[in-house]
Parts: structure tokens; C-alpha cells; sequence
């Protein structure tokens, strides 16, 4: 293990980039810490997010995903003021490339309070994504919700002409029905 809080922020949240990203999952390493190392860890990520609240939000895709989704496999209720501050600033129609940002947000702040309202702004940005490779990654944070307004979303795409969003849909919505049955 790392000697001190900085290598290990290093290895959970490594940098972002497609060498040091693609096919990255930190579960494990968040699984084998410590109570005290996940605190720490916690603590150090919420003032990451504070940080981002305090800038100006220009374009969203300063934003580093990887620290919302780490904090929430740690089911950080401590952070949720300032993932509420960063969610209100990223919703501003001037921001760039904000839909992503926006439902990858939405999503944790859900998955941490069963916030309802959250659904609503997802549906309301899904719209927005451009991007078939975005949408598709996006098909798995929809389906956290479990609602069958945001599932009807994803089951739109099951016979779309190209592959890999009706495969994605299919996954999604297969893994879905087999966690029910479960």
C-alpha cells in the first residue's frame, strides 16, 4: 500500500487520461482499504469537489467523473451539499459539454439520498447527449434509478440500427431483469 494519502489518492484516481483510465476500475482497491484510509480518502475527495465548486464551471468536461463515482462507492452522505453546488453550477445552459456531467451527478446524488428529483433532470438531459458512445455508457446510470419512465428510454434504443447501442440497451436492460429475478 501507498505511504501516504497523496500516493494513495494517485492510485485510486489515477490521471485523467486514456492510458492511465481505459479499462481502469479502482472498486478493488477502494474494497481492500481501510476504515481509516476510506475516511481519509473521502475526506481528501470532498475537498477535490469543494475546489470545483469554487471555480468557475466553463465546461464540463473539467469535471473528473471518477471522483463522483469513487465518492459514491464510498457512499459519502458528507458530500452531498457540495455534489448539489457543482450539479447547480453544471446545469447552466453556458456550460459546455454539460449532459454528461449533469447525469453522471444526478445519478449519485440519487444513488446517495433517493433524491426523486433527480430523475427528472436525467430524462431531461439524456435528450441533450450527442454522442452514441456517450449514451450508451449513460444507458448504466439511467438504469440505477429503476424507474420505468428512464427504463423506457433505454428499451427505445433495443432495435436502433446501430450495434452498439442496441447491444448496450439490451445489456442494460437484461442485467436489470435478472437483478429483479435475483
Amino acid at each position: 500500500m501507498p505511504h501516504s494519502i497523496n500516493e494513495l489518492i494517485e492510485l485510486i484516481i489515477p490521471p485523467a487520461d486514456y492510458q492511465h483510465r481505459n479499462g481502469f476500475n479502482n472498486i478493488p482497491i477502494l474494497q481492500n482499504l481501510s476504515l481509516e484510509e476510506k475516511h481519509l480518502v473521502e475526506d481528501r475527495l470532498i475537498e477535490v469537489v469543494k475546489e470545483m465548486c469554487q471555480r468557475q464551471i466553463e465546461n464540463a468536461d473539467n469535471v473528473d467523473l471518477l471522483i463522483i463515482e469513487t465518492l459514491v462507492v464510498l457512499k459519502s452522505k458528507k458530500v452531498l451539499p457540495d455534489f448539489y453546488q457543482l450539479l447547480e453550477q453544471c446545469m447552466d445552459t453556458r456550460v459546455k459539454n454539460r449532459n454528461v456531467t449533469v447525469i453522471v451527478l444526478a445519478t449519485a446524488i440519487f444513488q446517495l439520498n433517493n433524491d426523486g428529483n433527480m430523475e427528472t433532470i436525467v430524462e431531461k438531459d439524456f435528450s441533450g447527449v450527442a454522442s452514441k458512445f456517450q449514451k450508451f455508457a449513460l444507458f448504466y446510470d439511467l438504469i440505477k434509478f429503476k424507474s420505468e419512465k428512464l427504463n423506457a428510454i433505454i428499451s427505445a434504443y433495443i432495435n436502433h440500427p446501430d450495434f452498439l447501442l442496441s447491444y448496450h440497451a439490451k445489456r442494460c436492460l437484461e442485467k436489470e431483469f435478472n437483478e429483479k429475478t435475483l
